[in-house]
Order: structure tokens, then C-alpha cells, then sequence
């Protein structure tokens, strides 16, 4: 065996081909204790001296070793001589009688032992199997004579010494030590050394080793286990022997020289014969002496280690570190191995992890160009196994430090933690995160930034960077170098978070990766990553460069991909998150990164990117951008358009409800439209609330430094060139093929577009986008929804309706660009909308109308005779009816509009209202002929009328008629006013029979409300000089003492008070529809002179009454002339009840009374005592409350109804206001005294403001308003205001907005009809008059509300009134006791229940009990009196 480094290894592999098969004969021996084998050397002995003695006489050892001596160097010779003894040991060749042949025999010091003998033959054959060896490679034939022998001698030596013998001197074994290590070191066949080696192991096992030959027989037995292919049988048996033996101690320490005598000094001089020391040590690690003690001390087995892994030595690593394993996983010194020096072993691991072979450096560096010799490479692939093998080793050490990790303690920790931080691709996953969470939670808490940025710099490089590891880990390590610039610092802001020092590094780490990165969900770390740095915005303001370069990168990912890798549809959709959130940080700290990242955006948005995610992710921030008045950008922080989301069924409920409407046999079939059944890829992809609920960075938050007008103020560094938006909006309705962004867009622009200050700097686009807009809806060329979303036009044309109704405030403005025939345009289309093919538009067409009659008069002026045309065709339907009635509600109390209309077009609008009263009339009358038989089935059933809730909630009829027949006579009211006077009494003719139906008996009869129209109509057909007052002092004390009369006359009470000496008389006539007072006096004529005296009564005293009330009723009544007893004035009698009866009616207000509440909520006020005890409001309430009405003042007398205030308790003035028809009283808590220490709560302002009905809700507060925030009973509606932009940050005290958000909201269960259901912008100059219609409608409504289920008609006071009288004349007549002509009254009083059009008291049909029939004509012929009045 060679002793060189690595020699034997080729040198046993050219002889492997000559090794003989193994002699069974050797014997086994025991690789446990030395006990055993002195045992069986014992037992074999006393076998072997029986036998002796059976065969006789003990053989003369002398004389053997003198034959022996004497023989010559033939091998063969030798050989047969050996065998030649008898009595051979079974197994084997060696004779018993040969036992004990080694001693020396007595005087004969010339001859040595038999032992002795063997050795000098075993050195003599080495020699010649040597030469026969080198002959046999120059000849033509082989020979392995020499060889046979020497393995055969070998064995019989072995076999000799584990004979029995009972002692052999210690020379001789020595010199069997020495032969047997110079065979072994020599040899060239692995057999020769395998059988020295079992001559070794026999000598260890039967006598106390030679220790002059230790130390060679561990050069042999490691050399052995270094280099040999296989390993010797009993090689590791002889290791163990020698370990646990009398030299435990030398041979542990001549095995550490052996690993310490290798240096980088000496050329790794005996490199075999340290790497078998390390194995024989990691043998020898669990081995115990006989004490019970280890044999390998583990802290001088670990320094050693340590100090040999210094060397770099990079072949020996191997052998190095499967000596650490072997140690750290030894499981029966478990608690010794806890104690020893981490330090010193992870050093070690690491030390050998860094060695390199010098020559594949110098290989690398020196000639790289030219090609590889074959030399070179197979050093090069020895090298690979080499680091292979290193590999796998060091794996198994992470593991064995894993499994230790929890029994040591923190020191140990750390150093663990630190090289797993330094190869973590040694580290198991689970081991590598704690090792990132103990460094986060101990390096990345120091102070020192330093500190801090080494091991994030290493986490970097060593984690992040090495694509070889467990994906966790790497998006740990991701996770702790984002936040290893942390502050740690309590209080600091988002905006700090990230120390400036460090934010650089960071965001150039994760630019860095994300160039090189190939895994996807790495990818997406670091997308978030990005998200998370753009928090740190105070940092990002000072690296304007990288933050352009982080927009520019992300460009990129959203439209070509990763640089490594193709195109992801993920990755885009992140990388949009991205940006969205840098532009929302942006914009408050860098205006030229959110300009450009706004520009990105709207690409995103565009058709040109990809994934149709991405481009809602951005659409969803974009159509968030708001201005406030004073143009400055932030972000909504919420979507306003919910509510019109549901036309789409893009919202869960809606989506619910019309998935569960499908009958379930179709719910499943192939053409069924639920959402539940359809593809993946026909899902929507975006829905409220589950991908809507988004928070944007600093929503609601104002931009100093960002506007749509760069010169608005000198700190503007940007503007936002909105322009660019809306025509991407633009070439969305004329190009865009994706419903999901096309949807989403016509879903949200309106609600955008209702902010104005964010495109007042735009106007030209916003043209362009309403010529789009409006020429899709006129000539219905807008998309169509795909089938399977069970969507149709008509739903779609609602969106386009909604986007179109947000330009009406662009209309208004007094502006060059903005021509008449925007408006124009704009009332085309909504006309277009009114009873189209597309259904559930035309309520929204009507409200929108409304606005437009409004805000842009001579637009729809032109257009009216069409609007009244398609209204009145609609009429039909019922769902629409109220809202076309309070469109002409509206009109009509716009006077200045009046003029655009003429005759035909005004009888137009007596024809709707009077053709909706006969409608509900014969509805009653079907109804009420039809009871008892089944009802028809719907016309409209089945599939093809399933409608999305949305559409049919447009359909929906709200089931009030009673409100719409108020609205219907309150119209009649209001035009049959507005008529010039000198044309009102030729419509009475064409109203009058009109009014006058047959009930299910055939009978005629009129309605309580028809009446009191006609009473009106009475009233005012000939005059229009307004109310009149009485006058208490039309009598002077010499006109003569006054008398009073009054009768009831038809459906009047007249009272005349007569002066009776001048006769001057006040006329009271009481009327249902008002109170009228006038003054008569007889033009009496001086008696001529010839004239007699005369009296008028007898008396004895002169005369002081000339003239009676009577007298002045029976001037006004037909003379002479049959009346029947019905139509006959009945005298009042001079009693109390008929006084308090007319005491009642007086107070019966002549006018429809409304009495509003007024709030004003300040900035922040979120509570009602905060609001109620408000004393003023801002400058826009003073401005609304002077458009509402007038300052009226509280002390009486009073010539209104105040509607319970009272003076001084609740201030001296209110807000009033009245026309002909109504009048409203408004209770405003700013102009009511506010005592804050009596009444904190301000219980007295809210017992007023409570019990209305209707509350105008001027919202300044900055906060959603809601029912719930005023909580009564009795608040049934809020109308609910505020400026259509949020206020500026900086307020001008002299600025009013221009535009208001006004919206009508209702308590639950309460119908929502108003032309505001959905949110209206309106002018300045035309909120008062809007808000004052809404507010008169909701107030009537609620009245029409309360009385529904006892009352099928509108509960007004004109119909009070006239109720009053019907009760004064029957209880009058009762009294009286003309029993016939009650009875005759009763017999013909027609009482009907028509929904909407009869009920409460009927008006009785006058009959001539008397003179039989009338033969004047119908019912209608005696109402209509412009027959003789004309």
C-alpha cells in the first residue's frame, strides 16, 4: 500500500482482477468486546491441548525451527512443509500442535520463534509476488504463483495467531506489526492489504497491541478507509479494538495529528490519511470503554475539526463536514453535543463550505478561452462530484442544527441562525423561516441602521436571490427586506414608515429582482412589495427618479410582460393594483409622477392592455378622481354608482334575486340566463359589493399640488389633462367590444361627470362625449348586452339614460362653447326615452325632463308640444302616471314658461289629468263588477317577461292612486290659473262633464275633489284679483245698527251683515276653495218732493232700520221663478253650534297648508343637539332660505297659518311662502332661539322640526346623510342637499358653489317618487324652486300616505272645507225638522268608493221632489255654468 495521498486507490483497482475469494476458514471474530475474544481464544486453546495429548507427545518446537530455518526460498517448498503437521485447526491449515510454537526456546538464542519464522517468509514472498508481478507485464503469459502463496501465507499467520496460544512475545508481535503495515503500505492488490489487515485485526483481538506499531497500523487502516473501493472486513473491528484498548488515548490522538497534519503549507501532505481518520472517528463516536465512559471526546474532536477546516483544504471538506454530521446527529450524546462550542462547529461547516480547488480558480482565470484538455476535464468532473457530495453533506447538517435548534440555547441560536441566513440552501424550509423570523425580530429591531442594512443586504443575496429555494422563503425574505427600513419609532406616519436612508435601497433591490425574476408568485410579492414602498411617500418624494422608474417598469409588466418571462394576465392586474396606488400617493407629494402615472392609467383603461382585470383595476381609481370647487384632485372614497349598478345586475342582490326568479326546471337548462349557470368566462367580473369595496390611499384627501387648471394658484405644479380621459370614455361607447369595461363604464361616468369642477377645464371633450351620447340613444346604436347575461337594450338604454342625465348641468353654463343646441340635443334624447321600444326608461326620461324644464327652459320649450303629446299617449300606465303629473305640476308653477303653450296644447293637459281619473274610474268600475270571479291571468307571464329588478322596479306601479288623483286636480288647478282670464271660461264647458261619471249603478255622481275644482273654477273664472279680508268697519255708527244673516246656499254658506239705515252690507260667501268678502249698497235716490212718507214698522219712536240681510240675498236670487226645495236657500239659525260650526270652518285654512323643516348641519356635525343648535347657517342656506320664501314675522295678528310656532317662544320670524293654491310654512331651528342650558338637546326646536313631514336637509357636514340621523315618527321624507363639489380646503368666505346634489330620501316602506329618487344636480340659481316643488310634492304625498287606508281620496283642506259645509246643512235641516226633505236629500246622495276619484261625504244629485224630474239636463248640464255666464 502506498502511503502517498490517494495512491492505492488506482494502484488496488489494476490488481482487483488477481484477489482470490476469501478462505472461509478465517475466523470471525467479534467487533464488540475484547472480553469475547479472550474467551474464545481461551476455549480454542484447551480444545487444541487435548487434541495434542490424544496424538501424543508435544512436537519439539526447536527442532521444528531449525527444519524451517533450513528450508529454502522455494515458496512451494515452504508451503508443503506447513501443511505437512497434522491435526489442522478446522477451517484452516494451521495444525495444533504448532499452538504455543511461538515461544522461545531455551538455550537456543540462534533460533527464533515459529512466529518470528513466518515473518521473515512473509517479507520474502511480498518480494517475489512484487516480481512476479512486474514480470507478468513484459510477458506473453502470466504467472500468479507468488501471489497465491503470499495470500495463503497471510491467512496462515492470521489463523496462527488466533490459535490459542497462550503468549507470544511482545518483539515478535511488534515484528508482525511492522511486516504486516510494510505489506499493507506496499501492496498493489486491495487482497494483500484486506488480508495484512486481518493479521492486524487478529493480533488486536488476542494480544495486548505493540504500541511501537500503532501508530503505522492507523496509517494503514486509514489509508485503507480512505482509498479503497472497499472497505477491509474487519478494518473498522481492528479500529474499535485499538480504541477501546490500553491505547485509547494515543490512538485518538495519533488520529487527530493524522486530520491536523494536512495544511495549505505543505500541499496537503498525508490528505489520505486524515480524511480515514475521519471516518474511523465518526465510527468511533458512539464507542464506550469499559468504564462506561466515550471513547472520542467530542470538544477535542471539534476543535480539531475546526482547526483542519482552516486550511480551506477543499478535498478534505467532505470528509470534514461528514464528520460534523456524524457528531450532531449522534443521537446517544445528545446532551454533551447541546454544550459544545456552536461557534466552533458552524464555523467549521462554513469554513469547508468556502474551500475551492486552486485549480479550477486558476482554471477559470487563466486561459478561460482555449478549450478544456481531457485532463481537465475529468478534474473537472471530479471537482463537480465534489461539490456534490459537499452538498449533500451540508444539507444533512441543516438538518442535524434544525433538529438541535429548540435544546440550545440563544448564543447557539444565533450562530445557527446566522449560517443558515449565509447558506440557506441548506437550511430545511420550516428552519430557514424561523431563522427569518428570529432575524427579523432581533437584527432588524437594532438601532443601527448599519446593522440593520448588513443582514437585509444578506437576506438579499443569499434568500431572495437564490431561485433554488423553498418559495416561502423567498417571499420571507422579500417580506423582510421591504420592511428592514422600517422606523421604530411609535407615532411615526404611513408616510415614514420607511426611513429615507433605506427607501432607495430598497425600491432599487425589488426594481432589480423584479428584472431577473422568473416565479410567478415571487413576481407577485414583489409587485406588492412596490405597493407597499409607495406608502412611504415623504421618501418617494426625494427619489423622483426611481419613482419614475418604478412607473416606467410597471408600464411595461401591464403591456409587455416580465424581461424574463412572457406576457402574465396576473401580473398585469397586480402591477395595475400597483400603480393606483402610487398615482393616490402621488398625487400629494409628486405631481409629475401622478401626472405620468395617470397617463399610464388611462392606457391601462384603454383597449390596448390585455387583461380585462388590469383595465377594471384602473377604471375603478379613474372614475373615483374627484375636484373640489376649487379644482383640486383627490380620490372619491367610495363609488357612487351602486344604485344604477343593479340595471346590470352588477350588484349581489340584484344578481341574487334575478338568479332566483328563474323557475327551477330552466334554472339548469342550456338556455337559462342565471348567473349561476353560465361559463366562467361569462361571469362578471366586477360587482357590488364584492370587488367594489376598494380603499385607495389618502381617499377623500385634497391635492395641494395637482388641479385640472395649472393657473388656479402659484403652488399648482400639474394639472390633470382630464380632456384625455374623457375621450378614452368616448372611444369606449364607439368602440369597446368587452361588456365587462364597456358596462363598467356607462355604470359609473355619470356619477363622475356630476362632479363639475373636475371638467370645467373640459368642456370641448364633454361636447364631444354628448354628441356620442346622444346620437347613440337617438338612433339606438349603443351595445347591446351579451345573452347569457339574460340582460336586454332596454337595460343597457336605463345606463345610457343615467350617463346622460349627468350633462344636464353643462347646459347651464353661460359659456361660448356651450351653445342652445347642447341643450337641445340633450331634451331630444330624453324624448326619445319617453314610452320608446326600450322599456323602464321613461320614468328617468320624465325626471330628467323635469330638470330641463328647469334649468334649460327654451330647450324643452320648443319641444313641449311633443313632450305633452308622448305624455299624454303614456298616461295608460300606470307606473308612470305620478311622475308625468308632477312634470306638469312642475311646468305649471313655472309661469314664465307658460307663454311657449297654446289652447290646444293646455287642453292637452286637462285631457291627461281628466283621462287618468276616468282610467282609475273604470278600473274601480271592473273591479267592482268582476268580484267574486277569477281574476284574468297577466297578460305579460311567463319567461319572456322576467325582468331584472331594476327594470321592473321602473315598472312599478306604486300602488297610490289617491296621490296621483291630487296631483291630477292640483294640475287641472294650477293651468286652469295660469289660462289668461279672459280664456278660462271656455274650458269650463269642456272640463265640467268630464269631471261627472256613473257609478256600478249607473247613477251619475261627481267626486268630492270635482266639486271643489268646480267650486274653484267658480271663483276664479272671472277674476283674478286675488283674496280678499273682511272689513270691520265697513259700517259707521250713523249707517244704523248692523244685522247679520246666513244661509246655506247650494254648497255656500253667504252672510250678510246689512247696516239698517244705509243699508251698506258685507258679504261673506264661504266656499270650499276660499272665502270671499265684498261689500253692497243700495244706490238709494233722495225721495223726490212729492214723495209720501213711509215706515217700515210701527213704532212710537223714530226709525233706525230700513233694510234687512234678507233683502240684499233675495237681490242675487232668481225672481219669481220656480225653485225647487233642494236648491233653496236654508237660513242659519242664530244658535251657538251654527256659530262654532263657521267659527271651525274660518280656521279651515282656504289653501292647501305645508308645513317643512328646514336643517342646517354645519361642517362636522354628525349629532342632532349639534345641528339643532345651530343659530346661523352658511352663506348658500341664508341664500337658499331667501329663494324658499319670505321672512315673515311671528307676532300677531297673523294672516297665515303657522303651523303651531308661536311668538316669542319660537323667534320672531320664519320662512313662508304661498301661491293661489298652497302655502308653505317652514320651520327653520336657525331662526328659533337656542338656549343651551335649559334645553341642551333642544327638545323645543325638534318638537317643531319632528312632526314635519318633509325636512329640507342642507348637508354641509362633510358626511353621507341618513334617515336614521333625525330620528321621528313623523319624518317621513329628507330632501337632502349639498354642493355638487366638496368644498375647498381653504374656505372663501365670499364663494358660493355654483352647483348642488340634491336627493330625496324616504324612511322604510315609504314609496320613493320624486323626480330626486335618484340624486339631481342643480344650479345655484334654480335650487331654491326645485327643492320647494320636491318639497311640496313629498309634502302632499305623505298626506295622500297617512289617509290611504281610510281615505280614497287627497285629504285637502278644500275638500275639509267643503265637508264642513255638506255636515252644517244636514245638521241644520235635521234640526229644522222637515223630515221629507232629509229624507228626500238622502234618498239621492250617490256614495261611491272609485279608488282615487270618490269617497269620504258624496255630493248628493238634486232631484224636484216637489215638480217631479228636472228638465234642465244631466248632472253635468246643471254643474256647468259657464253656460250662463258667459
Amino acid at each position: 500500500m502506498s502511503t502517498e495521498n490517494d495512491s492505492l486507490q488506482g494502484a488496488s483497482t489494476d490488481a482487483r482482477h488477481d484477489v482470490e475469494p476469501k478462505d472461509p476458514s478465517l475466523p470471525p471474530h467479534s467487533t464488540s468486546q475484547q472480553d469475547l475474544d479472550g474467551a474464545l481464544t481461551a476455549s480454542r486453546s484447551e480444545t487444541a491441548s487435548e487434541k495434542s495429548s490424544d496424538n501424543g507427545p508435544v512436537l519439539n518446537l526447536s527442532e521444528i525451527l531449525r527444519q524451517g530455518l533450513a528450508l529454502s526460498e522455494s515458496s512451494d517448498e515452504v508451503r508443503q512443509w506447513l501443511l505437512a503437521f497434522d491435526d489442522h485447526k478446522p477451517g484452516t491449515d494451521v495444525s495444533y500442535k504448532l499452538q504455543n510454537a511461538t515461544q522461545q526456546i531455551d538455550g537456543d538464542s540462534a533460533n527464533g520463534s515459529l512466529l518470528s519464522l513466518l515473518n521473515q517468509w512473509l517479507a520474502l514472498w511480498s518480494v517475489k509476488s512484487d516480481r512476479e508481478r512486474k514480470e507478468n507485464k513484459t510477458a506473453r503469459t502470466t504467472s500468479h504463483k507468488e501471489q497465491k502463496h503470499l495470500d495463503w501465507l497471510l491467512r496462515y499467520v492470521a489463523d496462527f495467531i488466533t490459535l490459542g496460544h497462550s503468549g507470544i512475545d511482545v518483539a515478535e508481535l511488534s515484528q508482525t506489526v511492522e511486516t504486516i503495515t510494510t505489506i499493507c503500505l506496499n501492496a498493489s492488490r486491495q487482497s494483500d492489504i484486506n488480508a495484512g489487515i486481518n493479521v492486524l485485526h487478529a493480533i488486536a483481538a488476542n494480544f495486548d497491541f505493540p504500541e511501537s506499531g500503532l501508530e503505522q497500523t492507523l496509517v494503514v487502516l486509514c489509508a485503507s478507509t480512505a482509498n479503497l473501493p472497499e472497505t477491509p472486513e474487519h478494518l473498522f473491528d481492528c479500529a474499535k479494538i485499538l480504541a477501546t484498548g490500553y491505547l485509547s488515548e494515543q490512538v485518538i490522538n495519533v488520529l487527530f495529528s493524522f486530520i491536523l497534519t494536512p495544511t495549505a503549507a505543505n500541499n496537503s501532505k498525508n490528505l489520505s490519511h486524515a480524511r480515514g481518520a475521519t471516518r474511523l472517528l465518526r465510527i468511533l463516536l458512539p464507542e464506550m470503554k469499559d468504564s462506561g465512559q466515550f471513547i472520542l471526546p467530542l470538544e477535542d474532536t471539534v476543535d480539531t475539526l475546526y482547526t483542519a477546516s482552516i486550511q480551506g483544504i477543499f478535498r478534505f471538506g467532505h470528509d470534514v463536514l461528514s464528520t460534523f454530521h456524524s457528531l450532531l446527529s449522534c443521537n446517544t450524546r445528545q446532551e454533551e453535543i447541546t454544550n459544545l462550542d456552536f461557534g466552533k462547529i458552524v464555523g467549521g461547516v462554513s469554513l469547508c463550505l468556502k474551500a475551492s480547488p486552486l485549480s479550477s480558480q486558476t482554471g477559470r482565470s487563466e486561459n478561460h478561452a482555449l478549450p478544456p484538455t481531457p485532463l481537465q476535464e475529468d478534474d473537472h468532473r471530479q471537482y463537480e462530484r465534489h461539490f456534490r457530495d459537499r452538498e449533500t453533506m451540508a444539507k444533512k447538517i441543516g438538518r442535524d442544527l434544525g433538529t438541535l435548534f429548540e435544546h440550545l440555547g440563544s448564543p447557539a441560536r444565533e450562530i445557527i441562525d446566522e449560517f443558515f441566513l449565509s447558506y440557506p440552501q441548506f437550511a430545511e424550509a420550516h428552519q430557514l423561516m424561523l431563522t427569518l423570523g428570529n432575524l427579523k425580530d432581533h437584527y432588524l429591531q437594532a438601532d443601527e441602521n448599519e446593522i440593520r442594512r448588513e443582514y437585509a443586504d444578506k437576506v438579499y443575496q443569499h434568500i431572495v436571490r437564490n431561485t433554488t429555494l423553498p418559495l416561502p422563503c423567498r417571499l420571507r425574505g422579500i417580506e423582510i427586506v421591504l420592511h428592514s427600513g422600517d422606523r421604530l419609532t411609535e407615532g411615526d406616519s404611513d408616510s415614514t414608515r420607511v426611513s429615507t436612508h433605506a427607501y432607495s435601497w430598497i425600491l432599487d433591490k425589488l426594481l432589480t429582482q423584479i428584472d431577473i425574476e422568473r416565479d410567478r408568485q415571487v413576481f407577485e410579492m414583489l409587485l406588492r412589495s412596490l405597493q407597499y414602498m409607495a406608502g412611504s411617500y415623504e421618501a418617494a418624494a426625494q427619489e423622483p427618479a426611481l419613482t419614475m422608474r418604478t412607473l416606467e417598469k410597471l408600464s411595461s409588466l401591464i403591456f409587455i410582460g416580465p424581461t424574463s418571462g412572457s406576457w402574465n394576465g396576473g401580473l398585469a392586474i397586480l402591477a395595475a393594483r400597483v400603480l393606483v396606488t402610487i398615482f393616490a400617493y402621488s398625487l400629494h407629494t409628486d405631481a409629475n409622477a401622478a401626472v405620468r402615472a395617470f397617463e399610464i392609467l388611462l392606457e391601462v383603461a384603454s383597449p390596448r392592455c390585455k387583461s380585462r382585470i388590469a383595465r377594471l383595476v384602473s377604471k375603478r381609481l379613474l372614475f373615483r378622481l374627484r375636484a373640489d370647487d376649487a379644482g383640486y384632485i383627490y380620490i372619491n372614497t367610495t363609488s357612487e354608482s351602486s344604485d344604477i349598478a343593479a340595471a346590470l345586475l352588477r350588484t349581489r342582490e340584484s344578481a341574487e334575486i334575478f338568479t332566483y326568479e328563474i323557475p327551477t326546471p330552466q334554472r339548469h337548462s342550456a338556455s337559462s340566463t342565471s348567473l349561476s349557470t353560465r361559463s366562467d368566462a361569462n361571469d362578471p367580473i366586477w360587482i357590488y359589493p364584492d370587488t367594489e369595496e376598494v380603499d385607495h390611499p389618502f381617499a377623500g384627501r385634497s391635492s395641494e399640488i395637482l388641479n385640472v387648471d395649472i393657473k388656479t394658484g402659484a403652488q399648482i405644479q400639474a394639472e390633470l389633462d382630464m380632456d384625455t380621459w374623457l375621450m378614452n370614455i368616448t372611444r369606449c361607447l364607439q368602440t369597446d367590444v368587452d361588456w365587462e369595461t364597456y358596462s363598467y363604464t356607462i355604470v359609473h361616468v355619470g356619477a363622475q361627470l356630476s362632479n363639475i369642477a373636475l371638467f370645467l377645464n373640459s368642456i370641448q371633450a364633454v361636447i364631444k362625449l354628448r354628441q356620442v351620447l346622444c346620437g347613440q340613444i337617438v338612433n339606438a346604436t349603443f351595445r347591446e348586452a351579451p345573452v347569457s347575461s339574460g340582460l336586454k337594450k332596454s337595460d343597457v338604454a336605463i345606463c345610457m339614460f343615467h350617463f346622460l342625465t349627468s350633462l344636464i348641468p353643462y347646459a347651464t353654463m353661460k359659456l361660448e362653447s356651450i351653445q342652445k343646441g347642447f341643450g337641445d340635443d340633450l331634451v331630444r334624447a330624453f324624448i326619445s326615452g319617453l314610452g320608446a321600444s326600450w322599456e323602464g326608461t321613461s320614468r328617468n326620461c320624465i325626471h330628467a325632463l323635469s330638470v330641463c324644464s328647469l334649468e334649460i327652459p327654451s330647450s324643452v320649450a320648443t319641444l313641449y308640444p311633443t313632450i305633452i303629446d308622448k305624455m299624454s299617449k303614456n298616461m295608460t300606465q300606470a307606473h308612470l302616471t305620478s311622475h308625468i303629473l308632477e312634470f306638469l305640476t312642475e311646468v305649471a308653477l313655472q309661469t314664465e314658461m307658460h307663454s311657449n303653450l297654446n289652447p290646444d296644447e293646455i287642453q292637452i293637459i286637462f285631457g291627461i289629468c281628466i283621462q287618468f281619473l276616468e282610467k282609475t274610474r273604470e278600473q274601480y268600475h271592473t273591479s267592482s263588477t268582476s268580484q267574486g270571479r277569477a281574476s284574468v291571468v297577466a297578460r305579460h307571464s311567463g319567461m319572456n317577461f322576467r325582468r331584472p329588478p331594476y327594470r321592473a322596479a321602473m315598472l312599478t306601479d306604486h300602488g297610490m292612486p289617491q296621490y296621483a288623483a291630487a296631483l291630477a286636480y292640483h294640475n287641472m288647478i294650477f293651468w286652469f290659473l295660469s289660462l289668461r282670464l279672459e280664456t278660462r271660461a271656455k274650458y269650463i264647458s269642456w272640463i265640467v262633464p268630464r269631471l261627472v261619471w256613473k257609478n256600478s249603478r249607473g247613477e251619475e255622481t261627481i267626486d268630492e275633489q270635482s266639486q271643489v275644482l268646480i267650486d274653484m273654477m267658480q271663483r276664479t273664472a272671472f277674476s283674478d284679483l286675488g283674496e280678499t279680508s273682511p272689513d270691520p268697519n265697513f259700517a259707521g255708527p250713523d249707517d244704523g245698527p248692523v244685522s247679520t244673516a246666513s244661509w246655506i246656499v247650494g254648497l255656500s254658506v253667504i252672510t250678510a251683515e246689512t247696516a239698517g239705515r244705509s243699508g251698506k252690507s258685507q258679504i261673506t260667501k264661504r266656499q270650499a276653495s276660499g272665502t270671499t268678502y265684498a261689500t253692497y249698497q243700495q244706490n238709494t235716490a233722495r225721495l223726490p218732493s212729492h214723495h209720501t212718507p213711509s215706515q217700515t214698522e210701527i213704532r212710537h219712536q223714530e226709525a233706525t232700520t230700513e233694510i234687512l240681510p234678507s233683502h240684499v240675498l233675495l237681490q242675487m236670487m232668481a225672481s219669481a221663478a220656480t225653485t225647487s226645495l233642494a236648491d233653496q236657500p236654508i237660513q242659519l239659525p242664530q244658535e251657538d253650534y251654527v256659530t262654532r260650526a263657521l267659527e271651525i270652518f274660518d280656521r279651515v285654512p282656504t289653501v292647501a297648508s305645508h308645513k317643512i323643516g328646514v336643517l342646517y348641519i354645519g361642517p362636522g356635525q354628525l349629532t342632532e343637539p349639534d345641528y339643532l343648535a345651530n343659530t346661523s347657517g352658511s352663506q348658500d342656506f341664508e341664500r337658499l332660505l331667501g329663494g324658499l320664501g319670505y321672512v315673515v314675522s311671528l307676532q300677531p295678528p297673523l294672516r297665515y297659518n303657522p303651523q303651531g310656532l308661536e311668538y316669542p317662544r319660537d323667534g320672531e320670524n320664519t320662512i313662508a311662502w304661498r301661491d293661489r293654491v298652497a302655502e308653505i310654512v317652514y320651520h327653520v331651528p336657525t331662526l328659533m332661539p337656542t338656549d343651551l342650558e335649559e334645553d341642551p338637546q333642544c327638545i323645543t326646536k325638534k318638537s317643531h322640526v319632528g312632526n314635519c313631514h318633509v325636512n329640507i336637509v342642507f348637508n354641509r357636514s362633510g358626511a353621507p346623510w341618513e334617515m336614521d340621523n333625525f330620528r321621528s315618527q313623523l319624518n317621513y321624507v329628507n330632501i337632502v342637499i349639498r354642493p355638487a363639489c366638496r368644498g375647498r380646503v381653504k374656505e372663501e368666505k365670499d364663494f358660493i358653489p355654483g352647483f348642488y346634489r340634491v336627493h330625496v330620501i324616504t324612511k322604510d316602506g315609504l314609496p320613493n317618487l320624486s323626480p330626486a329618487a335618484e340624486p339631481k344636480i342643480i344650479s345655484a340659481a334654480k335650487l331654491a324652486q326645485f327643492v320647494r316643488v320636491l318639497a311640496i310634492n313629498a309634502s302632499q304625498f305623505c298626506g295622500t300616505w297617512n289617509t290611504k287606508d281610510s281615505d280614497t281620496e287627497y285629504p285637502s283642506e278644500w275638500r275639509t272645507r267643503l265637508q264642513h259645509i255638506k255636515m252644517l246643512k244636514e245638521r241644520v235641516m235635521a234640526k229644522s225638522g222637515d223630515k221629507q226633505l232629509v229624507t228626500g236629500l238622502s234618498s239621492n246622495t250617490t256614495t261611491s268608493s272609485a279608488p282615487g276619484s270618490s269617497g269620504g261625504r258624496r255630493t248628493p244629485v238634486p232631484r224636484d221632489e216637489l215638480s217631479g224630474p228636472r228638465r234642465d239636463g244631466t248632472l253635468a248640464a246643471q254643474l256647468d255654468f259657464s253656460s250662463w255666464t258667459l
